[in-house]
């Protein structure tokens, strides 16, 4: 904020630059409130994250970041990726590095910000990927994506990150033992959208409680929200 009276600019600049690039001139100082330095914030991102629109980048084997993913009801998982290396168009199969087997891309296109098919997206776009994938676990943030038949070849855009591990566990019934069948489907439904979730059944019955499930959490928050999310989105007590 440099509009105010205690700002320290040149000292901020400096702090900044040493944490994230090399040269202080490369750091912008910006105020939302006069203005100032607000027409040099777009070409400094295009600069840092625009992609490489050469014809030999193009050309090269196809390589996708895995940005994000969402589960539709009608059309499964839906992935979004940036174009890194190659051209991806629809009715090519393609694979994850990090998961088993391969998949038809039925629809592709770009976010503007409505989703707008393109068929076709080539290295330096963004855009979503429609690929009949069943959850959001098929389609990890930071996997690469690349065609099914380059797979052995292909190198990783970046390092696959680990999973995340649960460090919570919570045994879930319903008010009804009959109930637990709704339950169940409310569950495995909203966690086809929540890849952070792990469900299994309970080992066994409850003698007061009936079945039941045991999901894993990262923790109490994740907790509170998912089960606040199946009373709302599903109209499941548990």
């Amino acid at each position: 904020l440099t509009e105010l009276l205690t700002a320290q600019v040149e000292t901020a600049l400096d702090l900044a630059a040493r944490g994230f690039c090399d040269d202080p001139e490369e750091v912008l100082a910006v105020s939302a409130k006069t203005g100032e330095g607000i027409d040099d914030v777009l070409p400094a991102v295009i600069r840092a994250f625009g992609g490489r629109h050469d014809d030999a980048v193009r050309a090269a084997p196809l390589r996708c970041r895995v940005l994000d993913a969402r589960y539709d009801a009608t059309r499964g998982a839906i992935a979004v990726v940036q174009v890194v290396d190659g051209s991806i168009k629809e009715g090519d199969r393609v694979a994850f590095l990090g998961g088993a087997g391969d998949h038809a891309v039925q629809e592709i296109g770009l976010l503007a910000p409505a989703p707008l098919r393109t068929k076709w997206l080539p290295a330096g776009c963004v855009g979503y990927l429609v690929a009949g994938l069943r959850d959001v676990r098929e389609a990890r943030i930071g996997d690469t994506l690349c065609l099914a038949t380059q797979r052995d070849a292909t190198e990783p855009v970046d390092p696959l990150p680990e999973a995340a591990a649960p460090g919570l566990y919570a045994s879930v019934f319903p008010p009804d033992g009959a109930a637990f069948e709704d339950m169940e489907r409310a569950v495995n439904r909203l966690a086809l959208n929540d890849a952070a979730v792990s469900v299994q059944k309970e080992a066994k019955p409850r003698a007061a409680l009936g079945p039941g499930l045991r999901l894993g959490f990262l923790g109490l928050l994740h907790l509170d929200v998912f089960r606040q999310r199946l009373r709302d989105e599903f109209g499941a007590d548990v």
